[in-house]
This record gives C-alpha cells, sequence and structure tokens, in this order.
C-alpha cells in the first residue's frame, strides 16, 4: 500500500546509520518528531463534493484525500499535521481517451477546474488542489498505462501517458529495448509527467533529456484532439510537440505518447574518483562535460554532500580504512566524490571509463574503483524514502535546483548554501546544507542543493521557515545569475509580425539584467503612463497626456479628523479632498502637467505644495498650519486621454481601448478600473475566436469577510481595531500573516497603525528587492513617520537581513539608496526646493 502522507510504498524504510545520525545531532541539533494526523481524522475532515454525479468520478472521501496533494514539503506539512486546505470534490480513473474527452466535457459543464494526476511525485505544487468556489476534479491516468504499439524497425514505443518508470522499463526490457530515463522519482512518477515537466534523467548525457526521448502522443484538450505524430524532424513550420514538453497540463491531458527506445547496452558501469577538495573536481567535470569521453552519468558531490554520502552508507570501519587510504593520496578532510557512468558496447564502455579516470588524474583524482558507484546504482530510488525516516527523526528535508554556466557555477554553489545556512538564524535554529553538480553540459552543469532542518510541533512555523529557505535561495540565485528569476522585468520592446500585429515582448530582468522573449497571441498594454512609449513602436502618435496629482500628509494628531472632507481651493475652485489615513491625514490633490520624464520617481513641486497648503489652512484656519507641520509628501502620474484643453483639470477622465495591432487599454479612473478590464479581455477576446467563452464573474467576497470559524482563533488575541483592519486588508490571508508573526510583532510599530509582523509579512509575500520597495510600495511607513522612518531602522535591518539574505554591506547600500529616494520624493524639503 502507497503511504498517503509521505513517500513510496509503507513497507519501504530507509533506515539512518549512526553515524549519520550523529552528524545530523551535529549539524542542526536533536530532532522531535511532531504529532502527525492519522488517515482517519483527516477523512473525517473532507467536505461534501460539488460535484453532479457522474459515472466516470468517485467522491470517496478517501481518494479526495489521496488525490490532495502531492510531494513538495509545504504538501508533506499539510498532510502530516492534518491541515490540508482543500481536496479534489471528486477523482477519475479514466481507461481510455474517448473516457478523458467525456471528463474535459463533464468538467467544462459543471465548471469544474481539472487536474490531471500521473505519479503524484510533483514537488512543486501542480497536484496541490487549490481553495474556492469552483469544484476541483483530479483525472488519474493510472489506468492508462500499457505498451500500445513497439515499432522496432524505427524503434518508437508508444504507452499510456500514465505509465509508471518500472513498468516503462520491464515492458521495454522483456522486448530486448529500453527507454533509458531515470529520475529520482522514477519508482512512481509517470511517461505523461516527465514529458509535461520537461524531465531530464540521471543518465540523459547518453539516452537524452526527455525532449529527446519524446517522439509524439496524443493530447486530449478542451477544443478536442490532438494528434502529434512521431516524425523523426520537420521543417513545417513550428513543431506543436514543444508547445507540450513542459506545459505542465496546462493544454490539455496527455493520453498516449510515442518514445524514442535504444536497444539495451550490453555494459553499463560506474566508476568513484575522489578529489582533494571541490575545486579540482569541478575542473575535472568541466574538462569530462567539453572532452564529450561518451559518459553517461557524471555527478559530483561537495565536501558536504560526501560527508553526508560516507555517513549514510554506514560500514564505519571499512570507510575509515577508505579514508585513510585516499587521505595518503592526497583526498583529505576537504574531499569531494565524483561518480561516473559508461554505457554501451562493451569496448565503448572501457574506452569511456580510460579516458574520464585519465581526465580525472591530470586533476588530482584518487581513482576509488567500483563498489561506491554500484552502491549508488542500488540506492538511487531509494533516496526519497529517506524523507519518511528524517521526519519521524524530527527533520524536514526539501531540495531546490537550478543551473549556470561553468563560470557561474562556483558562485552559485556558495550563494545558495550560505543563503540557506543563514536563514533560519534568528529563530536560534540550524540548517544542514549540501550540493551535488549533475545533468553537465558544455557550457555548464544543474546545481542540485539539499536542506535540511528541525521540524517544529506547529506546522505553521515548519512552513513559515521553509518559506524563509525557499525566498533566501532564490534571492541568492537570483544574484548570482542562476536559473530562478523574479518578476522584476521590463519590456524592452515589441515582437511583431510583418502584418503589424505584435505577437510578443523583448523583456529584461531589471535584477539579474537577463533578457528573454515571451510570447503571445494578443499583448495587452497597461503600462500606465508608459503606455504611449510602446504604442509608438507600433507606429502610433502620443495620445496620452501624462499629468502629476501632488499630496501632503500632516500627522493625525495635528489634523484630526473622523471622516473625510471635500472643499473647493478658495483661488480656483477645484475640488480638493483631506482624508484620514492610517493614522495620518492626507491632503490632495494637484492637477498639472508632469514635465520631469518618467525615469524618475515623481515629486512634489514648491508651487503645488504652496497650493494644498493654502487649502488646508483655509480650510482649518484655527490650527495654524505651516509647512514645518507635513510629515511626508507623495506624487504619481496619472495616464489622461488628452482633448487639447488647456486647463488639465477640463480634461475628461474617460477610458479609452485601441486595438491597434497592440491592445492598449488606458485613461479612466479607480472606480473604472473594473469596467476597464473587462472591455479589455473583450478586446483580447476577438482577437482569440476559438477561446472558450467564460464570462467574469463577481467575487462572493468570501475573501473580504469574516475568517473561517477554525481560523478564529488564530485572531481571538487582537483587538478589535486591529483585527478588522488586518482583515480589510489582507482578508483571508490574515490568519496566515498573524501564524507567522513572531513574539511582539504584533505590536504597533511606534507612530504608526502598522505591525512588524506586516512587515515580515511583505518582505515575504510581496517580492520585495529593496528597502524602498518595502517602506515606500508595500506598508508605505516611509511616509507615515519623520524622516521617512530613520528611527525605526535599527530595529527593521535584522528582520530585512534574515529574511533577504543581506550581509551588512548590503543593508548599508540599501539604507542609503532609500534615504537618498525619499529625500528626493517624499521629504517635506521638495515644498521649498527649487
Amino acid at each position: 500500500m502507497r503511504r498517503w502522507n509521505g513517500w513510496g510504498d509503507e513497507r519501504v524504510t530507509y533506515p539512518v546509520p549512526p553515524g549519520a545520525r550523529r552528524l545530523l545531532g551535529a549539524a542542526v541539533g536533536p530532532g522531535e518528531r511532531p504529532r502527525d494526523a492519522t488517515l482517519p481524522e483527516v477523512v473525517a475532515r473532507v467536505p461534501p463534493s460539488r460535484l453532479p454525479p457522474h459515472p466516470l468520478v468517485s467522491v470517496d472521501a478517501e481518494q479526495r484525500v489521496r488525490h490532495a496533494l502531492g510531494q513538495s514539503l509545504p504538501d508533506w506539512i499539510a498532510a502530516r499535521s492534518g491541515r490540508i486546505p482543500a481536496f479534489p470534490d471528486g477523482v477519475a480513473y479514466p481507461a481510455t481517451p474517448e473516457e478523458v474527452l467525456e471528463l474535459l466535457r463533464f468538467a467544462a459543464a459543471s465548471g469544474a477546474r481539472l487536474i490531471p494526476y500521473g505519479g503524484g511525485t510533483s514537488v512543486v505544487g501542480h497536484l496541490t488542489v487549490p481553495p474556492g468556489e469552483a469544484p476541483v476534479l483530479s483525472v488519474d491516468l493510472d489506468r492508462l498505462s500499457r505498451l500500445i504499439r513497439l515499432d522496432e524497425r524505427s524503434a518508437l514505443a508508444t504507452f499510456g501517458a500514465g505509465v509508471r518508470g518500472p513498468e516503462l522499463e520491464a515492458s521495454l526490457r522483456a522486448r530486448g529495448w529500453t527507454l533509458g530515463h531515470y529520475p529520482q522519482s522514477f519508482e512512481y512518477s509517470t511517461l505523461g509527467g516527465w514529458v509535461a515537466t520537461r524531465s531530464a534523467g540521471q543518465q540523459s548525457i547518453w539516452y537524452g533529456r526527455i525532449e529527446d526521448l519524446f517522439a509524439g502522443g496524443v493530447l486530449e484538450a478542451p477544443a478536442g484532439t490532438v494528434t502529434l505524430p512521431p516524425w523523426p524532424a520537420s521543417a513545417a513550420g513550428p513543431d506543436l510537440r514543444h508547445l507540450v514538453l513542459g506545459s505542465e497540463g496546462r493544454l490539455g491531458i496527455l493520453t498516449e505518447v510515442t518514445v524514442r527506445v535504444r536497444r539495451l547496452p550490453e555494459a553499463e558501469a560506474f566508476a568513484a574518483v575522489f578529489f582533494p577538495a571541490f575545486e579540482p573536481g569541478l575542473e575535472a567535470m568541466r574538462a569530462l562535460a567539453q572532452a564529450e569521453v561518451g559518459l553517461s552519468m557524471v555527478r559530483l558531490s561537495t565536501p558536504g554532500e560526501t560527508a553526508t554520502t560516507l555517513a549514510m552508507a554506514g560500514h564505519e570501519r571499512a570507510l575509515r580504512l577508505l579514508e585513510r587510504w585516499v587521505a595518503l593520496r592526497g583526498a583529505g578532510p576537504d574531499k569531494c566524490l565524483l561518480i561516473l557512468g559508461a554505457t554501451g558496447w562493451r569496448s565503448h564502455v572501457r574506452r569511456a571509463l580510460a579516458r574520464a579516470l585519465a581526465i580525472c588524474a591530470d586533476h588530482r583524482g584518487v581513482y576509488a574503483g567500483r563498489t561506491f558507484g554500484r552502491e549508488w546504482v542500488r540506492q538511487r530510488f531509494r533516496a526519497p524514502y529517506l524523507r519518511n525516516t528524517l521526519w519521524e527523526m524530527g527533520y524536514a528535508v526539501d531540495t531546490l535546483e537550478t543551473a549556470g554556466t561553468w563560470v557561474q557555477v562556483p558562485g552559485l554553489v556558495t550563494a545558495v548554501e550560505r543563503a540557506l545556512q543563514g536563514a533560519l538564524e534568528a529563530e536560534g535554529e540550524r540548517v544542514y546544507v549540501f550540493t551535488h553538480l549533475s545533468h553537465v553540459y558544455r557550457q555548464g552543469s544543474n546545481v542540485y542543493t539539499t536542506y535540511l532542518f528541525r521540524l517544529a510541533p506547529d506546522p505553521e512555523v515548519n512552513l513559515r521557515r521553509w518559506r524563509r529557505l525557499k525566498e533566501a535561495a532564490s534571492r541568492a540565485i537570483v544574484a548570482a545569475g542562476g536559473t530562478v528569476s523574479h518578476q522584476h522585468g521590463e519590456v524592452t520592446g515589441l515582437l511583431q509580425r510583418r502584418s503589424g500585429a505584435v505577437e510578443g515582448v523583448a523583456v529584461r530582468d531589471r535584477v539579474s539584467g537577463r533578457t528573454a522573449e515571451v510570447r503571445a497571441r494578443v499583448v495587452i498594454n497597461a503600462a500606465g503612463a508608459w503606455a504611449d512609449a510602446l504604442r509608438g513602436q507600433v507606429g502610433r502618435p502620443p495620445r496620452l497626456r501624462q499629468l502629476r496629482g501632488s499630496h501632503l500628509l500632516f500627522p493625525g494628531w495635528r489634523v484630526p479628523l473622523a471622516t473625510g472632507l471635500n472643499l473647493f481651493h478658495p483661488r480656483d475652485g477645484r475640488p480638493l479632498y483631506v482624508l484620514p489615513w492610517e493614522g495620518m491625514t492626507l491632503v490632495g490633490t494637484t492637477d498639472v502637467d508632469h514635465g520631469d520624464g518618467l525615469d524618475d520617481e515623481p515629486r512634489i513641486h514648491p508651487d503645488e505644495g504652496a497650493y494644498l497648503l493654502e487649502a488646508v489652512q483655509h480650510l482649518f484656519p484655527a490650527l495654524d498650519l505651516e509647512a514645518r507641520d507635513v510629515v511626508a509628501t507623495f506624487a504619481g502620474v496619472r495616464p489622461v486621454v488628452g482633448s487639447g484643453k488647456a486647463d488639465p483639470s477640463r480634461e475628461p477622465r474617460d477610458w479609452a481601448i485601441w486595438d491597434e495591432g497592440l491592445v492598449t487599454v488606458t485613461g479612466g479612473k479607480l472606480t473604472t478600473f473594473g469596467a476597464m478590464a473587462r472591455a479589455a479581455m473583450a478586446a483580447a477576446r476577438r482577437r482569440l475566436p476559438d477561446a472558450p467563452d467564460k464570462r467574469p464573474t463577481e467575487e462572493s467576497g468570501s475573501h473580504r469577510g469574516e475568517p473561517a470559524r477554525d481560523a478564529a482563533e488564530a485572531l481571538a488575541s487582537l483587538d478589535e481595531t486591529l483585527r478588522r483592519r488586518l482583515l480589510g486588508r489582507y482578508g483571508h490571508r490574515t490568519v496566515d500573516l498573524v501564524r507567522r508573526a513572531r513574539p511582539g510583532e504584533l505590536e504597533l510599530v511606534p507612530g504608526t497603525t502598522v505591525t512588524w509582523a506586516e512587515l515580515r509579512w511583505a518582505i515575504e509575500e510581496e517580492s520585495v528587492v529593496h528597502l524602498d520597495d518595502l517602506l515606500l510600495r508595500r506598508v508605505r511607513l516611509g511616509l507615515q513617520l519623520p524622516q521617512g522612518g530613520a528611527a525605526m531602522l535599527p530595529r527593521l535591518r535584522p528582520l530585512a537581513q534574515e529574511s533577504l539574505g543581506w550581509d551588512d554591506a548590503r543593508w548599508e547600500a540599501e539604507a542609503s539608496r532609500y534615504r537618498q529616494l525619499w529625500a528626493w520624493a517624499c521629504g517635506p524639503e521638495n515644498l521649498a526646493a527649487g
């Protein structure tokens, strides 16, 4: 029986030897296993299905539990604690492509979301059921798993997409063939899943990645059946197979997959080499990749992973003798283990290993025979079972992967490991980190890092720790130029067909500097004040008038208000407003042509400041307000559809949709944004005649009101004012925010209505890259405190450094950048600046 809350078969365990237990205890401290929810307890919490009855759909509660999650660490935390946020409303097990099509029709008719379920091994959340009002149907492809045909003449095999790795190989090997695709999840992952996730196997140097092996197949999509013939090559336009590869189930459900297979190899051998340090091992690995010696696998472990591998092997006496032997040959305490594999004809295997070992010797490698290689092969699919054992010992383990060029790889390894090691220091927790390199190419390698930390009794704490670790590592990868990228991109150009229609954009990541092209059938230009710049690239003249609106902020005690006020300026009769906001009083707004350009932050001009101050002095003559009472200022630029009127305030605030090959949505104001969005989508849909006709629906409002009853306890300790404020701002995520807060973080930042917990939340959840992102665009403390909150920066510093992985130099640079930007854009000195 397969585990419902862990990895693999319940009968299989992976013991941790005493030496490895001592290593973990020394590295992170003793673990304590939290209480696990039982399967009956979780089954009892499954709500009634929202799906109408269907003969292909089971609503059995246990099956719904078993299909609610994948294998990511957040999935494990949810399953082990029993706090599974949502369950599929039904599970289907189609046996034919026709039944898959019927399920697609059923999902469309019932308004259900459909999740393809292969082996249940996804570690990135693909299978996690999203909460929401729409019912969810999980489609398990286990019954689509037979060998349909083997074309030995063309070396092509066609399987049902639900076939798992062992069954696939058994079917082929019985006939003298192999696919040779061995991801670590091989025991349970499926052929369709490999294609949908663009999988890479452990011996991909020889056999190829899945994109090299995928020849064709059948995709059942909402619009119908897509047949992908297994042509060896084609020059007739785009290859639709590449749309399916890595599509993650978004396009439809693969029911059949045809793959390129090989005759079983005559021989296969694996060898081990130790290097005195990581650097010579890395150079040997690069030399092996670029010499193309014909290996099937190369895997280099860092000193940390090497020590872990040796400890996990057991046989302590034999390992001590081995370590002495390699130490005498120069591979001492910082040694690194390299595993080599060669596959093919016996003569090829002998030549490839001999040449590879010679290259290793040139880089001070010490050949250690084939015992380690054979043991690695024997254990390679058992490693995921170690997660079960470690959890029961009180440890969580997770992995992450990136890739870089050979120039980038050393920095990536160091940056990621350091970021993970320091991510939980503020909690007094240590993280054990180790890395290996595999899937090598002439230009670089992947970097595969494992990290382990102690479990807390509270699952919310464990989830918070995981998020902090993941965020720290992701930021380190971005900074080092790895393959993970945050959404801090700018459009640098439009991609156009000869007809002039826009078919995509060229973008640049402003954090890493990397560029890419993103193609789409429709591009919507919602760039606000920058919209004309993009329209100019399709040959359209400017139509927007950029108008600046500026504001003053007074302390609430200095201009006390219980409600907002409208007034007319005593000089020209323009309407203005005075509003209570976050404990402050906001005065706005001006309406003037913005002639400063868009490259710099907009800021108030002295004449605007005098204009606003004159109005508030007129409204509250007894308060004796002066410019020195202003805490901060801010300004923004509105895109207004120009009509040529002399007075900016006379310009209409209408919104517009222009389809000029590029769909532009612009103009309007806050109260029209919903209508603008719907109109923009309608314009896009007119250019997508084959798109399903799904009309927007109003939100139920369930995320805006009271939290669910089972979450009310988490908010019970908050006073009513704070509780209402947090619910109004964060909705259903308020509970997560409160649970994530550390002791003292639900207190208010002095002089504001903002809690320290909101700063932590913004850092961890709202893609903060710079300090000004946090203080001016997320929680806006820079507008509420004198000097932009300079007095609170010392307390903020450890939180920012811990969560963002900043060292002291980075903090000082960010603080300096923030102070300069605040003085330029928000400082009250602007009221007198020239």
